[in-house]
């Protein structure tokens, strides 16, 4: 079951993004997108910012969420000190793309999400969080989908 879900949000993911890309090409080319005005550039604007986003950021979530399901049940080799500094590094410079993403963006459909993923990641954390340094992936994304919010 976790393979199919996986595999299903990694073809949404795949999908969203040509999805978005390609609505943003013709938005971009053929609209004002300062001033959008008539059916074709509306519609191009709502399947660029939120169809195709939101087709690609579902399945993100599917593909986290498998992950952090299968790294509850895969305990690995206790993370030292050092292991874990730079943990917290990686996950503060990955929080802050999320946030240069989000902060920035004309919606807020990745702070949607990223608040999703920091909610099912404490779900995941809280489930092996007297153990965290041997559930790296649990931890890390705790951090920064957390760290996210607080930007």
């Amino acid at each position: 079951m976790l393979a199919a879900i996986f595999v299903s949000g990694a073809y949404l993911y795949g999908a969203g993004e040509g999805w978005h890309e390609v609505a943003s090409f013709t938005l971009n080319t053929y609209c004002d997108a300062q001033n959008l005005v008539g059916n074709l550039c509306q519609g191009l604007f709502i399947n660029d910012y939120y169809a195709g986003n939101l087709i690609f950021f579902i399945g993100g979530v599917m593909m986290n969420t498998v992950l952090l399901a299968l790294a509850t049940q895969q305990k690995m080799d206790r993370f030292n000190n050092n292991d874990m500094i730079i943990l917290l590094v990686n996950s503060l410079v990955y929080a802050f793309t999320w946030f240069a993403y989000a902060a920035f963006d004309v919606v807020l459909l990745g702070l949607y999400f990223a608040a999703l993923l920091a909610i099912i990641s404490i779900a995941a954390w809280l489930k092996v969080k007297r153990n965290m340094r041997e559930y790296p992936y649990i931890t890390y994304s705790v951090v920064a989908y957390t760290l996210v919010l607080q930007l």
